[in-house]
């Protein structure tokens, strides 16, 4: 199982990097063309404030989260609905940011649903990436990594709701699509980051034992 869901990321993560920068550059010129430019602008303020925008909305659960971990230093299990509670409270601001960006892009389509689409893909998960970006380069990014294949997967799936319904979709529409494959890229980073976290635990500790064993000879 853990073979698989590493190949599956892997074999995905082409494919979606490159629909990260041709959604930007294609639903961009495209909106360009068809005079969208109110929603052009208000996009370019939220791909490059997108991230501030995330920190201030997940600032609740960065809070509980600093209480859960006070908690559990004192009793483990007493923290356990607080640290649920970070999770739900985090995926909703995912959920009401990919799915509200898509809708609202959705309200505004006239004509081709592409570039809207495209568009929407673009401020859904751009600084979800800015994100993982920031705290990549302070080396603690897994938990951010998690965040951004759980917001484009999501994202992808709100792609392929829209084109079953044929350029429209109901926002509870939308929400069905997107909740369970989130939940699936957020559980696949996570089980993988674990995974590979464990093994190098694993050669760590060997390491230890067989230099124990020589300095023991």
């Amino acid at each position: 199982m853990r073979t698989f869901l590493i190949a599956l990321g892997g074999a995905l993560t082409i494919p979606i990097a490159i629909l990260n920068w041709g959604a930007v550059i294609v639903g961009g010129i495209w909106l360009a063309i068809l005079g969208q430019w109110l929603l052009i602008f208000p996009g370019l303020i939220l791909i490059f404030a997108g991230t501030w925008i995330l920190g201030l909305l997940m600032a609740p659960g960065l809070g509980i989260g600093y209480v859960a971990a006070r908690v559990f230093g004192k009793n483990r299990i007493a923290s356990y609905p607080l640290l649920a509670l970070v999770g739900i409270y985090n995926f909703a601001v995912l959920c009401a940011w990919c799915v509200g960006l898509f809708y609202f892009c959705e309200l505004k389509t006239h004509g081709p649903y592409w570039p809207f689409v495209l568009w929407a893909y673009a401020l859904a998960t751009i600084p979800w990436v800015s994100m993982y970006t920031a705290e990549a380069e302070s080396g603690d990014a897994e938990g951010s990594l998690a965040w951004v294949a759980a917001a484009e997967f999501g994202s992808l799936a709100l792609i392929i709701s829209v084109i079953v319904g044929y350029g429209f979709q109901t926002l509870f529409g939308m929400v069905v699509f997107f909740v369970p494959v989130a939940l699936f890229g957020l559980g696949m980073t996570a089980f993988v980051s674990h995974s590979k976290r464990t093994r190098v635990e694993r050669i760590f500790n060997k390491i230890q034992r067989e230099e124990a064993e020589r300095h023991k000879s």
